[in-house]
């Protein structure tokens, strides 16, 4: 059940935008030409960068120029594969008096040569280089992967000149009000992003090539989401310029609406009906709409029944959590609040089962793990039912609000045998039997690792699983009914984390921002986003435990047993799975074969956190342990759930 509300900014459509709708744009004095001209490629290069005729530029000055301004950071990107890159920070001295121009030089950086296909151009360029996250292949494609801000695309025209290109369209504005998010959505239903947004800039002996939303070289179309609402970061302090950037052809043929956010709740909206159309290279300037901001009219509770009886409430024993282990079969409910607590997570309109997965190699059969799912509105108590006999496996249950955005989600774990606890040997604190999410134990005596005793792979301080390889000695994740997962090549904020909990952030660093040390916790009660079930948490470190050692962990009296023939390794009297893990690129899974990651709860360095990383080093020909500062917050790592110490 949806509800949907139409709330008109009057004002705005009568003051601003009855000014500036009809789109403006700023037109930046045309360059000189210069004529195409054979030159060798020497070692060090001089360019000059200008605007295009029909350019502007993101930070605009006052009296409509666009100029550059120091500490603009240019990527450029050439050499023989066209994916050597390089980052120029400008300086005062490289820029012009009237800021139009900006010389820079870059050193030992190849061209990408294909006069064989017609192109004069050989050296490309992307303004602001940030709006690249990744390392992934360019050739001659201008690559937007960052929609906080606008970009712009060029290549150098045989000459010794970039010509920058806009990518996008753009609205600005300011605004005062403690906000932190503005989500941005056509009142039609529009398209207003993608996940990644490409175009091809260059100079062949027929003219300049400006393709915009080209599909290729790194990515195809199925790869490629459409949003219907994007999130904006927001200043609130009445004179920071806020932007909102759109892609090539959005009309919004209805007018718009902007949802102004704190921590993920709406507080304020703003909203015209007056189409807009905003085209590449446009700017829609609304000024400073605070006053025509309108308190956000929250829906009342659905008074939706669920139609599932008999549910048993599993939040009575241990309390609410973000994972619930079911040994039996049959109908069970969990409250809407935020995980290991009793904070509301907003009032339930939908529900939705977005995956399930068995842990293998095997086809899964939609609504064979979970066989329906409904939501109780006067209660606000997501309700689901298993099939007469329990299928081992995992899914995922969302809650969504009135505008179908999801609120919450709920990991169910439904193992095939029983797990137990125990010290082993090797910890102070109390472990589980396997990984969180696995089916299985990994047992020594098999001669290869059942897929199956992996578990679910975690971003460090997520609350929501990813899944693991689908068999031994396999890139590949095991298979899904639902939503497979997607990456995002840019941070996220905690709250796009929440609403995007099939969405994996592949990012060579923190995959939050801003930074946060506490989303697992090592002391006190286990934090809202701590993934594992009641009773259990994540571990802390305790560095003179074996389990978390680099000098004891690999000695022989604690029973110390790589097996990387047969997939797993041995401590103490616990066998663990060589389960691998996923780079901070978001891709497959690694070394599911001879490597283990498993997170603890502690996080006190920039872009990383603790992890037991074993693998075998072929460089010292010998097997490693190393709990260090080793992996980025975007790599996806097992976890190995300890009992609650605040409860045992």
């Amino acid at each position: 059940m949806k509800m949907k509300k139409s709330l008109v900014f009057a004002a705005l459509a009568a003051a601003a935008l009855a000014v500036s709708c009809q789109t403006k744009e700023v037109v930046i004095d045309t360059p000189d030409n210069n004529e195409p001209s054979e030159i060798e490629a020497p070692a060090v290069r001089t360019f000059v960068c200008e605007f295009a005729s029909e350019s502007t530029k993101y930070n605009i000055a006052d009296d409509g120029t666009a100029t550059w301004q120091a500490g603009d950071e240019i990527l450029i990107h050439a050499g023989k594969d066209g994916n050597v890159r390089t980052i120029v920070t400008l300086t005062a001295d490289d820029i012009s008096a009237d800021g139009k121009k900006a010389t820079i030089t870059i050193t030992g950086l190849d061209g990408y040569d294909r006069t064989d296909a017609g192109y004069v151009s050989s050296f490309y360029a992307i303004f602001p280089a940030s709006a690249i996250t990744t390392n992934k292949t360019l050739y001659y494609e201008s690559r937007m992967e960052d929609f906080s801000k606008p970009a712009m695309g060029a290549c150098d025209d045989g000459a010794g000149k970039f010509l920058f290109y806009n990518m996008c369209g753009i609205i600005k504005y300011t605004v005062e009000g403690d906000f932190d998010t503005c989500e941005f959505s056509g009142n039609a239903d529009e398209t207003v992003g993608y996940n990644v947004y490409q175009c091809r800039i260059a100079k062949t002996t027929s003219g300049m090539t400006l393709n915009w939303f080209k599909y290729g070289n790194g990515y195809k179309e199925a790869d490629v989401i459409e949003y219907k609402s994007r999130s904006f970061d927001v200043v609130g302090d009445g004179s920071t310029v806020n932007y909102i950037v759109l892609p090539k052809g959005v009309n919004l043929t209805s007018g718009f609406t902007m949802k102004f956010k704190k921590e993920g709740n709406t507080v304020k909206v703003a909203s015209t009906n007056t189409p807009v159309n905003i085209e590449r290279n446009k700017i829609l300037p609304l000024g400073n709409i605070t006053s025509r901001l309108v308190d956000y009219d929250a829906p009342t509770p659905s008074t939706h029944e669920s139609s599932i009886t008999g549910a048993t409430d599993l939040s009575v024993a241990n309390g609410p959590s973000n994972c619930y282990v079911i040994s039996a079969p049959g109908a069970y409910k969990l409250p809407v609040v935020k995980g290991n607590s009793n904070t509301s997570a907003g009032n339930v309109f939908s529900v939705e089962l977005l995956w399930e997965s068995y842990n293998n190699e095997q086809t899964v059969t939609l609504n064979s793990v979970i066989a329906n799912v409904d939501f109780d509105g006067p209660t606000n108590y997501v309700y689901f039912e298993t099939p007469g006999t329990l299928k081992p496996g995992n899914a995922l249950i969302a809650a969504k609000n009135e505008e179908d955005n999801i609120i919450w989600s709920w990991h169910i774990w439904i193992p095939e045998t029983a797990f137990t606890t125990d010290t082993y040997g090797i910890s102070s604190q109390t472990l589980m039997s396997r990984n969180l999410g696995a089916l299985v134990d990994t047992k020594a005596e098999e001669s290869t690792v059942d897929a199956r005793s992996y578990g679910l792979i975690y971003q460090w301080g997520r609350k929501d699983p990813f899944l693991g390889s689908k068999r031994f000695n396999s890139s590949s994740q095991a298979l899904v009914a639902g939503t497979a997962k997607s990456v995002s090549s840019s941070q996220f904020t905690i709250a796009q984390s929440i609403a995007n909990p099939t969405t994996i952030v592949g990012y060579k660093g923190d995959w939050m921002t801003p930074e946060n040390t506490t989303l697992w916790t090592e002391s006190g009660d286990k934090s809202i986003y701590d993934p594992c079930p009641p009773g259990y948490r994540v571990p802390k470190r305790v560095s003179s435990d074996p389990l978390w050692s680099d000098v004891t962990a690999l000695d022989a009296s604690y029973g110390w047993e790589p097996n990387s023939t047969y997939g797993w390794w041995k401590l103490g009297t616990a066998v663990f799975p060589f389960a691998g893990y996923i780079d901070y690129d978001g891709g497959g899974v690694a070394h599911a074969y001879d490597r283990t990651r498993m997170w603890n709860a502690h996080k006190s360095k920039t872009e990383y956190a603790y992890d037991q990383q074993i693998w075998y080093d072929n460089d010292n020909e010998a097997w490693q342990s190393k709990p260090e500062w080793q992996h980025r917050t975007a790599c996806g790592n097992v976890v190995r759930c300890v009992v609650d110490w605040t409860i045992e």
